[in-house]
């Protein structure tokens, strides 16, 4: 005999080690973790539904959103008036000192019983946290999910949800949703520019005039520019992935306009850097037509490598995303990237790890588990042959020039 869903989702939840919580009206009902109380209040529930029903462009797909200190919450739609709400999901370990600065007390009942849960909670890899909301839409409906369309949103700026005509305006960084509130058409047809690399149909895109407005990220002009900057950076950047530009240039493009928007003082200037943004991802992407389809392959590869650094990468992983076997990826990889697959991800990896040593108070455990090493001895070796020092050394050389 089948048993109850209520039943399913208890024995989901034991065998993860992820929080359920199932909403009504907004208002949580049924939690599945006795510490998950904590955390699922009126407020935050009603803060991520708030927050689903305004990101989500498909209401039968799950929404995955990201709070600090850094942790995901799950929120699909049951019926029309519950939701299921899954999480936290913990990608790295927090301290007491980070979870207290950056958490907002005013959306949780008890800020420390919130604290012990991001701190006891079991960490879980992003592709792991998709797969159980997943199965638990399946369990639910029979409803079967394409893990890869899964978006996420992420709220830097939380606020208790006091009314949902609120939340917009604190709402920012939405992935692939650079003008909230313009016609989806614009957006479509922005980014397309920059997929094609057509400079053409970019001009006439800018040229012509905007009905609409934008969304209010900030009250403030200067602010609200600078928001909308940054996640237009994002939007076009992804397009321009599309498009055949290799994930890391894709990225470092972005990290270094970012970082040039913030170094200026007066709004036109950003508004002219904006626009010369752009126009330099159609020009990268224009520059890419000649290449020939095997470039376009590897080019995928090397996107798919950038994105799940997190997740495995072995050779017979990536061979069966190309659908090529592992020796003739390797033969093709090597001699159009000058350089084997297995070194280049190695080489991602460590760049990213380069960057969560200086940047992030993350152990170099913690670090060599995120990026999938199966030991830190095995990530030190990978990481001196690169930078030429050990791990522990950048990150008091990176200290000590600071």
């Amino acid at each position: 005999m089948p048993i109850d869903l209520h039943t399913a989702y208890e024995l989901l939840c034991k065998a993860t080690s992820m929080p359920f919580c199932i909403t009504e009206d907004k208002k949580p009902v049924y939690t599945f973790l006795d510490a998950s109380t904590s955390i699922f209040t009126e407020q935050f529930t009603e803060l991520c539904i708030d927050t689903f029903l305004n990101g989500q462009k498909d209401p039968s797909s799950p929404l995955v959103i990201i709070f600090e200190p850094t942790f995901f919450i799950g929120v699909a739609r049951l019926t029309n008036h519950s939701y299921l709400l899954i999480g936290p999901s913990i990608p790295f370990r927090h301290t007491n000192e980070q979870i207290g600065q950056q958490m907002d007390s005013l959306i949780y009942h008890n800020q420390n019983l919130v604290s012990s849960l991001l701190i006891l909670q079991p960490l879980s890899k992003y592709h792991e946290f998709i797969n159980i909301i997943c199965l638990a839409l399946y369990l639910f409906d029979q409803r079967q999910v394409n893990a890869s369309l899964i978006e996420s949103i992420r709220l830097k700026d939380i606020i208790p949800a006091s009314a949902e005509s609120d939340l917009t305006h604190y709402m920012f960084d939405a992935q692939e949703n650079i003008f909230f509130h313009t016609p989806e058409q614009l957006e479509v047809e922005l980014t397309t520019a920059v997929e094609k690399g057509d400079k053409d149909l970019l001009i006439r895109i800018l040229e012509e005039p905007v009905s609409g407005r934008l969304g209010v990220l900030s009250l403030d002009p200067e602010r609200q520019l600078r928001y909308m900057f940054v996640t237009a950076a994002g939007v076009i950047s992804r397009a321009a992935m599309r498009g055949g530009l290799d994930y890391e240039t894709a990225c470092s493009m972005a990290d270094i306009y970012c970082q040039q928007m913030d170094r200026i003082k007066d709004i036109a200037s950003i508004e002219a850097l904006q626009e010369q943004m752009v126009f330099d991802y159609v020009s990268k992407v224009a520059s890419l037509s000649g290449n020939d389809a095997s470039s376009v392959l590897i080019k995928s590869c090397c996107n798919f490598i950038g994105k799940n650094l997190h997740s495995e990468l072995s050779l017979a992983v990536l061979s069966d995303f190309c659908h090529l076997s592992p020796r003739r990826l390797s033969q093709r990889f090597t001699k159009e990237m000058g350089i084997s697959v297995m070194d280049y991800v190695h080489q991602l990896r460590m760049k990213e790890a380069a960057r969560l040593l200086r940047y992030t108070s993350f152990s170099i455990s913690e670090i060599s588990n995120y990026l999938n090493y199966s030991t830190q001895s095995y990530f030190t070796l990978i990481f001196q042959k690169q930078y030429g020092i050990t791990p522990s050394q950048y990150r008091n050389n990176q200290t000590n020039s600071e």
